[in-house]
């Protein structure tokens, strides 16, 4: 039955599939490495000339994670996300400089104090990037040849040997992921686009958040087959386009989804246990009509033609049959996406019982507990 659904959805994405020569080597959330680490081998300095940047304020959310960002990282963030296809050089302007200061016994070290303090800034700027805007997979992080930045800053060496150095701007210089063009972004996301309007059909103009929910879960695991070596799939275009994936392919798929119906939903990286062993795992949290947030794991859920329910909009306390204990118990979340060097991001607090939605004898939908 996977088989014949997929086809079908196969069929209705015909014309915006018909060039695969841009499949890529998935960035695998199980490799415990920092994701962005080639960037900080290529810095330089420069000295300040040229036309002046300007700072432009801001002050949308760009996403859950976004708004738990310095002021800084999310200068990078959104630098790189209203610019996320050139690879020209993206300026990223702070609205102060970057200042240091050191003594003439401290300048030795210099260079490197700085180089750790701009990764500070642009290392969760890129993790939270990638996990508030999953379908952005084309950013290049090969380690010889991927995308870098250049620092450009300003040094005055005093009288008595001290060292200041002022930073007020970097240039992210982006490189397409492997075989992957301006023309194949395109044909991508037009791809993507349509396989998330195919479900428009399934989804009913009247059903409330808990139905909606209820029919994406279902389309993915109908839709998708748990296959570790697919060539997308920790990607969400490997649940969406290819019907392949794994735990971060159906957790990106699935938000993107929730996103076109403006369900609030996040990507949650960490660790998973069952049957004793403790693997690599990410699934989603969801908010409620409630204001409450709920856990799902729609690859746990998948496990037949038919979708389940263990781990539908559970809670922290919720017991299912397949790990015998709490959620929280067998869910950890992991606040660092990358090895980089910051605060960990933090999460939801979850409502502690699972959601229920109950229809009232007079047809008045009442979200309970």
């Amino acid at each position: 039955m996977k088989r014949l659904i997929a086809l079908l959805l196969a069929a209705i994405l015909l014309s915006s599939l018909s060039g695969c020569a841009w499949l890529i080597d998935p960035l695998a959330l199980e490799q415990a490495k920092d994701y962005f680490g080639n960037l900080y081998v290529q810095e330089e300095q420069e000295s300040d000339g040229g036309t002046e940047d300007i700072y432009i304020e801001d002050t949308r959310s760009y996403g859950f994670y976004y708004d738990q960002l310095s002021e800084d990282s999310r200068v990078v963030y959104r630098s790189i996300y209203l610019d996320n296809k050139n690879t020209t050089g993206i300026a990223i302007v702070f609205r102060e400089p970057l200042s240091f200061s050191f003594s003439s016994d401290e300048t030795e070290r210099a260079d490197e104090t700085v180089r750790k303090t701009v990764a500070s800034i642009v290392q969760p700027a890129l993790d939270a990037l990638v996990y508030d805007h999953p379908r952005i997979n084309w950013i290049s992080m090969d380690e010889e040849s991927g995308s870098t930045f250049r620092i450009s800053s300003r040094k005055e060496t005093k009288a008595d040997g001290s060292v200041a150095i002022s930073i007020k701007r970097l240039t992210f210089q982006l490189v397409y992921a492997a075989d992957m063009t301006a023309e194949s972004i395109a044909a991508y996301e037009s791809a993507l686009e349509a396989a998330i309007l195919a479900t428009n059909s399934l989804v009913d103009e009247e059903a409330g958040r808990y139905q909606t929910l209820r029919t994406l879960q279902e389309f993915l695991c109908a839709t998708v087959t748990y296959q570790s070596d697919a060539a997308r799939a920790h990607h969400a275009a490997g649940a969406l386009l290819d019907c392949r994936a794994v735990c971060d392919g159906y957790a990106k798929a699935f938000k993107l989804l929730c996103d076109a119906y403006a369900i609030p939903c996040l990507v949650v990286p960490g660790t998973a246990t069952q049957n004793g062993k403790q693997e690599p795992h990410a699934w989603n949290y969801v908010q409620m009509g409630d204001g409450k947030w709920y856990a799902m794991d729609v690859t746990w859920d998948d496990r037949g033609e038919q979708a389940e329910k263990n781990y539908f909009l559970v809670g922290s306390g919720t017991v299912t049959s397949l790990t015998l204990g709490h959620f929280e118990n067998s869910h950890h979340e992991s606040g660092k996406f990358s090895a980089g060097d910051y605060v960990p991001f933090s999460f939801p607090e979850l409502s502690f019982f699972r959601y229920t939605e109950s229809i009232l004898s007079n047809g008045w939908q009442k979200d309970t507990e």
